[in-house]
């Protein structure tokens, strides 16, 4: 029985995993605000309102995990997924765009870390639990290959219709919604916790206050995150600004991921070889030489 349910529950990981990271928009997201006439500090402004979204309850989601169960907050967070890629298909405007974000930034808030723990736990089931890291890389490979994919199609879709890869996204959101549905909760045991703002308050200051390690690691990760989706935000605009066809940007963005795949193929190697403190530095050494070289 726990075999079966670990079979069950992997194809709709990988159906979320796909869903999450075949991303039609990416490759033309600059190029549709501009054609919806909104200003680059305007798109910046929609994705400061993105990420505040997911900030607010990165913490909190996992403490919703344990309170509601995976399965529980990964629907809610697919069904946020498909209702925010629904209203930017029919907006026009910054509103509109800006409500979408809210919207995707607390579903990708409700998704992150519940997926991995549910695949973890049927592992735990199935007594294969050793075998998580081997199928969590596989769903990564997996989402990377994805991504690369539908950049070259989203590229494409982009040339007939600027709206198109909105269209298409909220197709593909929409595979995610019985996806997370019809999940399995794992039989392992956890203590489910009482759901309230007592609660919730003491999860975020636990992460950002008593636990100075976790602190840094969070501090870090957002600093990193940031930097790095900044950038890439910078690469559409330096396309327009340079007169590049719509159709070639999906091959653009399709090589910009497979170079991000190769090097993340050896990042491990370098850990091992400078060890996580070296490594770290190299890391925010890199980031800066890449914003100075950028201009």
């Amino acid at each position: 029985m726990s075999q079966d349910v670990l079979r069950h529950n992997l194809i709709r990981l990988y159906i979320l995993k796909v869903s999450h990271w075949f991303m039609l928009v990416m490759p033309i997201v600059v190029l549709f605000y501009k054609a919806n006439g909104l200003s680059v500090s305007q798109v910046f402004v929609l994705q400061s309102v993105y990420s505040l979204s997911i900030v607010l309850l990165e913490i909190p989601s996992g403490y919703f995990a344990d309170a509601l169960g995976r399965k529980n907050t990964i629907a809610i967070g697919a069904a946020l997924g498909f209702f925010g890629f629904t209203i930017y298909s029919v907006s026009f405007g910054f509103w509109g765009f800006l409500a979408a974000e809210v919207v995707l930034g607390f579903g990708q808030s409700m998704i992150s870390g519940a997926d991995s723990a549910l695949l973890y736990d049927s592992l735990v089931d199935a007594k294969q639990h050793d075998r998580y890291i081997k199928h969590e890389g596989r769903m990564t490979s997996v989402g990377n290959f994805a991504e690369a994919s539908a950049g070259i199609l989203g590229g494409f879709l982009a040339a007939v219709s600027i709206r198109y890869p909105y269209y298409g996204q909220t197709l593909v959101a929409l595979l995610a919604v019985p996806a997370a549905f019809t999940l399995i909760e794992p039989k392992t045991e956890h203590n489910r916790l009482e759901l309230g703002w007592k609660q919730i308050v003491d999860v975020v200051r636990f992460a950002l206050v008593k636990n100075l390690r976790l602190r840094w690691s969070i501090l870090l990760s957002s600093v990193v995150g940031a930097s790095t989706l900044t950038m890439a935000w910078f690469v559409q605009p330096w396309l327009i600004r340079a007169e590049t066809p719509v159709e070639i940007y999906g091959a653009i963005w399709t090589a910009l991921n497979l170079l991000v795949g190769v090097a993340a193929m050896f990042a491990y190697r370098v850990e091992l070889k400078l060890g996580r403190n070296r490594t770290i530095t190299l890391l925010i050494l890199l980031l800066s030489l890449g914003f100075v070289a950028s201009g």
